[in-house]
C-alpha cells in the first residue's frame, strides 16, 4: 500500500533535488518535488524508512554517480600502471585501447588499482585455461548447443535498476554436453553483453532455476569445473545471483563452494527455494517469464540466439574477397581487381591477419580514429558527393568505361 509522505518531511529532499537537478536553474516547487517522490517510490527505485518518514542515506548515496568527472584521466592512469608493470607479457599482449580499459574500470567502480588487478587476473586466467577459449565463437558446436537450450538466456527487459537479467534453467540441460560447455556459453554471452556500456555501469542479475533438476544431473557438476567458474577474473558487476527451486543436493553443492567465494559475492547469493514471492522482492514480476511467476510469456531461447548470431555476423572481420564483392557490386564505383584493392587498403594502413584459412582485415586503432575524424569533416563529405556525382555524369555521357577509365 502506498503511503503519502508528510509534506513537512520534504524539505531535506527538496534541497537534494534542487542541488542535483537544477532544472535549468529553476527552483522546483514543493508540489513538483512531491510528484517526483511519488513516482520514484511507486517505481521502487527508492526505499522509505516509515519509522522516521525519511529517505535512507544509502539510497541517497546511490543517486551520486560512481564515475569520475574525467574518465580519460582514469583510463590513462590505468594504461600507465600497465606500462610500468614488471609483467612484460601482460604489458606487451594485453589490449590497452580506451574501450577495453573502460570495461575493467566500470567493473571496479573506477578504482585504478583494483582495475589493474582485475586485468592481470583476466589475462592470466585466459593464459592458464586455453581450452576454455579455444574455438570461442558462436559457431562452436558446444556453445551453440548450450545457447539453443537457454543456458544461459537473456531476458529482453532490464530490471528497474537498469540491470541486465540472465537466466539459467537447469531442467534444459540434458547432459549431452558438459558443464564446461555451459560455462563457455556463459562467458561468450558475457563477453557479448559487456560491450554495452549500460551493462558495464549497471551490472547483471543472474537467476538460476533448479526446478526438477535431478540427482543424476548433479553428478555432472564436476568440482574442478566449478572451481574454475568461481574465479574472480571477469570485468562485470554481478549485483545478485538468485537460486529458486533448488533441491537439497544442490544446496549441499553450494555449501561446498561458498568458502571459496569472496565475502561480497556471498552476500549477493540469494536462495529462495519454492518461495517466488521473495524473488519478486528483488526482481519485479513485470520483467520475469511466466515460469518464474512473472507477467511475461515463457522464455524462448531462440530470440536471444538469433540476436547474438545476427550481431556476430555483422561484426565478422572482413576478408579481401568480401570487400571486393561489395565494391564491385556498387554501380557508383569503378570495378577493381583484387591486387588493386589490396594495394589501396595497405596504403590506408590496414593489415591482414591469418585466421582459420581466411585473411582477415584488422583495423589499427589510430586508423579508426583518423577515419572517424575524416568522415566527420563536412568538406570531405561534400568532396565525396561531388566526386560520385561526377562519376555518374561521365558514365551517363559515355565518357567512362566499366573499369573507370576515360574512353
Amino acid at each position: 500500500m502506498y503511503c503519502e509522505p508528510h509534506q513537512n518531511k520534504l524539505r531535506p529532499v527538496h534541497r537534494i533535488i534542487s542541488r542535483n537537478f537544477p532544472f535549468y536553474n529553476i527552483r522546483p516547487t514543493r508540489q513538483i518535488v512531491a510528484s517526483i517522490i511519488k513516482a520514484v517510490i511507486m517505481a521502487e527505485f527508492l526505499e522509505l524508512d516509515w519509522k522516521t518518514q525519511m529517505l535512507g542515506r544509502d539510497i541517497i548515496r546511490d543517486w551520486k554517480s560512481t564515475e569520475p568527472k574525467d574518465k580519460a584521466l582514469s583510463v590513462q592512469s590505468l594504461r600507465n600502471l600497465i606500462q610500468r608493470s614488471d609483467d612484460r607479457e601482460l604489458k606487451d599482449n594485453m589490449q590497452q585501447d580506451d574501450k577495453t580499459l573502460l570495461k575493467f574500470l566500470y567493473a571496479r567502480k573506477f578504482d585504478v588499482n583494483d582495475s589493474y588487478e582485475l586485468i592481470r587476473n583476466y589475462y592470466w586466467y585466459r593464459r592458464k585455461n586455453p581450452e576454455i577459449f579455444r574455438n570461442f565463437t558462436i559457431q562452436a558446436e558446444d556453445i551453440r548447443k548450450s545457447l539453443e537450450n537457454g543456458l544461459p538466456g537473456v531476458l529482453e527487459s532490464r530490471d528497474r535498476k537498469g540491470r541486465c537479467i540472465l537466466i539459467v534453467n537447469g531442467i534444459n540441460w540434458d547432459c549431452s554436453y558438459s558443464l564446461m560447455s555451459i560455462y563457455r556459453a556463459l562467458l561468450y554471452t558475457l563477453e557479448f553483453l559487456i560491450q554495452n556500456i549500460h551493462n558495464q555501469a549497471n551490472g547483471f542479475v543472474v537467476l538460476v532455476d533448479w526446478t526438477e533438476f535431478s540427482f543424476r544431473q548433479t553428478t555432472n557438476l564436476k568440482p574442478s569445473v566449478l572451481k574454475t567458474m568461481i574465479e574472480d577474473c571477469f570485468p562485470a558487476r554481478f549485483k545478485g545471483i538468485h537460486f529458486i527451486g533448488q533441491p537439497w543436493y544442490v544446496e549441499a553443492a553450494l555449501t561446498v563452494i561458498k568458502p571459496f567465494l569472496k565475502d561480497k559475492t556471498k552476500e549477493r547469493i540469494y536462495v529462495h527455494g519454492n518461495n517466488l514471492s521473495t524473488l519478486h522482492n528483488y526482481v519485479h514480476v513485470d520483467v520475469l517469464p511466466a515460469e518464474m511467476g512473472g507477467e511475461q510469456a515463457s522464455y524462448n531461447p531462440e530470440v536471444w540466439l538469433k540476436q547474438i548470431m545476427q550481431s556476430d555476423k555483422a561484426n565478422e572481420l572482413p576478408t579481401c574477397t568480401k570487400i571486393l564483392d561489395v565494391v564491385n557490386a556498387d554501380d557508383t564505383l569503378p570495378e577493381l581487381k583484387r591486387t588493386t584493392l589490396w594495394k589501396v587498403l595497405k596504403k590506408l594502413g590496414f593489415k591482414w591477419e591469418k585466421r582459420s584459412r581466411n585473411n582477415m582485415l584488422i583495423e589499427r586503432q589510430d586508423i579508426i580514429l583518423w577515419r572517424r575524424l575524416l568522415i566527420e569533416r563536412q568538406d570531405i563529405i561534400l568532396w565525396r558527393r561531388r566526386y560520385l556525382n561526377s562519376i555518374r555524369k561521365f558514365r551517363s555521357e559515355g565518357q567512362l568505361d566499366n573499369t573507370g577509365r576515360f574512353e
